[in-house]
């Protein structure tokens, strides 16, 4: 749900970008929002091809801090071909987020719960709305680059501070 509500909606501000930013027209803003489709369908070549050679909690742990980082140096490049090669990446790592997300909480959940879990992972579906104000309100009050660099450094922390805490309770049920 953080991804969802901080950084899910950055295609919003994708015109803003093309025309105010980088000053590159409809055919930048074409390849802005042709690159994170690119990586995703890229990565779900790479997610097989890793197989089982990172752990699933990693993997989800790297992409969640990953997608934010990635759209924090989108928002410092005026470079359209590294922007388009950071939004590829950063599509990669948004659905390499949920593919993983998805089948921890298949693998892990029991059946009989499986229902209420994944209605529950799917709220981020309606946090979007509220990731759209939040965005929105920061890059009328920021600017659009400095606006958006700002809530993906927030997904960035609270994402750490999520699974420092699911950690942290861990160890302590564990012990």
């Amino acid at each position: 749900m953080i991804l969802a509500s901080t950084i899910g909606t950055y295609t919003r501000f994708m015109p803003v970008f093309a025309k105010d930013v980088l000053n590159v027209g409809p055919d930048g803003l074409g390849l802005l929002m042709t690159a994170p489709g690119v990586g995703a369908v890229l990565s779900l070549i790479v997610l097989g091809a890793l197989e089982e050679r990172w752990s699933r909690k990693a993997l989800l742990w790297f992409s969640a801090e990953a997608t934010p980082l990635l759209l924090i140096l989108f928002c410092l490049s005026r470079n359209l071909w590294l922007l388009v090669v950071l939004l590829g990446l950063f599509g990669g790592m948004q659905i390499i987020f949920r593919t993983v997300s998805r089948l921890i909480i298949q693998v892990e959940t029991p059946r009989e719960l499986l229902g209420r879990v994944m209605s529950v992972f799917l709220i981020d579906q309606g946090m979007r709305s509220l990731g759209s104000m939040v965005m929105g309100a920061f890059v009328a009050a920021f600017g659009a680059a400095f606006g958006l660099a700002l809530t993906s450094f927030a997904s960035m922390m609270l994402t750490a501070i999520t699974f420092w805490r699911l950690l942290r309770t861990k160890k302590k049920s564990s012990v």
